[in-house]
């Protein structure tokens, strides 16, 4: 039996007809299966992102030049099934352009603040350079650079043991005594702390 819907109407049909019918839907299934797009998943031994990006034929075979030299690109190798031949992995590449999203830093030379500039966007930063109060920032055309002139020195040729003074100018000097063979300074240990 067969159902008719233009008439709402059931029909008596063959077997043979029911088969054709049945092959027939079969056939579109099949169709409509195929056309369906191919399996396809990353590839994450070529997925990789390129912080400076330098397109290649030989390394993205199949791709076009996504004009992005020199940028920082997230490249995406997407692995699929070639319809034709089922058993031919195939690879196709896309390029997205993440500059948006990594910042450059650059900065310009100036007396009292920097300009960085992010992403087109200039931000200045006021550094306070003003010496006294204990400012040892200053800027210079390489950048922000810490004074250390006025820190203490290191004791050159200095003799492990001996006491350390300081000369006039605050600078640690060797004093060439110690305290287990200076007799002052034992003396005075022995006086405070005298044993009962």
């Amino acid at each position: 039996m067969a159902y008719n819907a233009t008439t709402a109407a059931v029909h008596d049909v063959s077997l043979s007809q029911l088969r054709t019918v049945t092959a027939a839907l079969m056939q579109k299934l099949a169709d409509a299966i195929a056309a369906l797009p191919t399996e396809q998943f990353l590839d994450q031994t070529k997925t990789k992102f390129e912080p400076t990006f330098t397109w290649s034929a030989v390394t993205y075979p199949g791709s076009t030049d996504p004009s992005l030299n020199g940028k920082p690109v997230m490249v995406l190798a997407i692995k699929g099934v070639d319809n034709a031949n089922p058993s031919t992995v195939t690879t196709s590449f896309s390029f997205l352009d993440m500059t948006t999203l990594v910042d450059t830093y650059t900065a310009k030379a100036g007396d009292s603040a920097k300009i960085l500039n992010i992403s087109g966007y200039e931000i200045e930063v006021k550094i306070d350079t003003t010496a006294g109060n204990g400012n040892h920032i200053s800027v210079t055309n390489n950048g922000l650079m810490v004074d250390v002139s006025d820190k203490a020195d290191k004791v050159v040729n200095a003799t492990a043991g001996n006491i350390a003074t300081l000369d006039a100018n605050g600078n640690l000097v060797d004093s060439g005594r110690t305290f287990a063979e200076d007799s002052e300074i034992t003396d005075m240990l022995a006086d405070v702390f005298a044993s009962a």
